[in-house]
């Protein structure tokens, strides 16, 4: 069997499609838990693992292989940034 060319292209725009999809399901679910956390306890988690110990979610979302959550506690603003 011959090695075909076209392999790369097709698992490379998949682990791209995967990854964008990660990115937006996850910052969508912890924005809207720490607007939760925020309207419950009056203010915004200190950090991102204070939404773990206090049981609005189970555990941190995992980030596409070399990204990390950004987190700001002064406005509760959550974003994906490369690391």
């Amino acid at each position: 069997m011959a090695g075909g060319g076209g392999g790369d292209g097709y698992l490379g725009a998949l682990a791209k499609a995967q990854q964008a999809a990660v990115k937006t399901i996850d910052l969508s679910a912890l924005k809207n838990n720490i607007q939760l956390f925020n309207a419950q306890e009056g203010r915004f988690p200190k950090d991102l693992n204070e939404l773990v110990t206090q049981r609005y979610i189970p555990k941190l979302p995992i980030t596409p292989v070399g990204m990390k959550l950004a987190y700001n506690a002064t406005n509760g603003e959550v974003s994906m940034m490369k690391q």
